[in-house]
């Protein structure tokens, strides 16, 4: 008897942990300061891509890089770009077609890519 009421207890309280987790989910996914906003699944969050290669153009507005399959990357240089040179920070003017570069950029929509950071190396 003493047995089959301890197995009866453990059933209630695995199904009463069950309820608390399945409620608290959606709070989980809330800001944890507490501003209301969600985070967002990772499928819709920028998707970050880093491409190293060479500089064939540059402007003040974009860079085109050719990376080691011949493969040719034209991305968007923002005002929130960052770009070093010599582990120096630098400007996007300072970026000469020719240099070794290495490109970190989030992935928009279709094959359009905005750099987050520059660094020639």
């Amino acid at each position: 008897m003493k047995n089959k009421f301890t197995r009866q207890m453990l059933m209630v309280g695995a199904a009463i942990l069950f309820g608390i987790f399945v409620s608290a989910a959606p709070m989980m996914a809330q800001d944890p300061v507490g501003k209301g906003k969600t985070i967002a699944p990772p499928e819709t969050m920028a998707q970050t891509m880093t491409i190293s290669g060479r500089v064939t153009a540059a402007s003040e507005s974009s860079i085109t890089v050719v990376d080691d399959q011949k493969v040719e990357h034209t991305v968007t240089i923002s005002a929130n770009t960052k770009v070093t040179k010599a582990g120096k920070e630098a400007v996007v003017a300072d970026v000469k077609s020719g240099d070794a570069v290495v490109v970190v950029a989030n992935q928009g929509e279709g094959e359009s890519m905005t750099a987050v950071s520059v660094a020639v190396t």
